[in-house]
């Protein structure tokens, strides 16, 4: 069955939040809800979806922010990757990264390791760890389709930036070229801000860059 997949633009740093389904299905899955919930409500409403699951790819604000209150209206669980779960349950804020969280949301209800798998919504979903951007961060395949939700890992034509809390440059180098790089060139990539790409023109666009590294 063919996936469908709709990028909503949200909150002030422009990120791109997804709502994946399958064909007539009416359950979906959210890749990074970003934070203008009545934005990405009104959308999944609009296409009579059901939510059925929250994925997040790392902890920052741009790309959480919405999550507690969708978990609050619809029930769907939010997933994270397991080491950036422990940034989410801080009590302590040093960096400054997560005053606008919303009051409530302190933590994720799944915790997710490198391979780990999940069927949400009749989509296989396949847990890849890309940390660099986060110590924790991971990206999203979806193997039965051929697509990758890349969070700020991998973008159209640059790489996530590694001067924040938790950012590694040596470990996001190895996250692009060890792991993402070594998917098929027609993988299609959901980035966490700008166009769509494929792997295939991002090894040709990034890779000097990040042999730089």
């Amino acid at each position: 069955m063919s996936l469908e997949v709709v990028r909503l633009i949200v909150g002030p740093l422009q990120t791109n939040c997804y709502l994946a389904f399958e064909g007539a299905k009416t359950g979906a899955v959210c890749f990074d809800p970003g934070a203008n919930e009545a934005k990405v409500l009104g959308r999944m409403y609009g296409l009579g979806l059901k939510l059925e699951a929250i994925f997040l790819t790392h902890w920052h604000p741009d790309h959480i922010g919405a999550a507690g209150e969708l978990r609050a209206e619809t029930g769907a669980p939010i997933y994270i990757g397991s080491a950036d779960a422990a940034m989410l349950e801080r009590t302590s804020d040093p960096f400054g990264l997560l005053a606008d969280r919303p009051n409530g949301f302190r933590s994720a209800d799944v915790r997710l390791d490198d391979a780990d798998e999940r069927t949400v919504a009749g989509i296989r979903i396949r847990t890849i760890a890309t940390p660099g951007h986060t110590s924790g961060g991971v990206s999203y395949f979806l193997p039965d389709h051929g697509v990758l939700f890349s969070g700020d890992t991998l973008f159209s034509g640059s790489v996530g930036r590694t001067d924040l809390a938790g950012g590694n440059a040596g470990a996001l180098k190895e996250s692009i070229l060890g792991k993402i790089f070594t998917m098929g060139d027609e993988v299609k990539v959901y980035p966490g801000h700008g166009p769509e790409t494929a792997v295939g023109k991002e090894k040709a666009r990034v890779t000097a860059l990040l042999n730089s590294i």
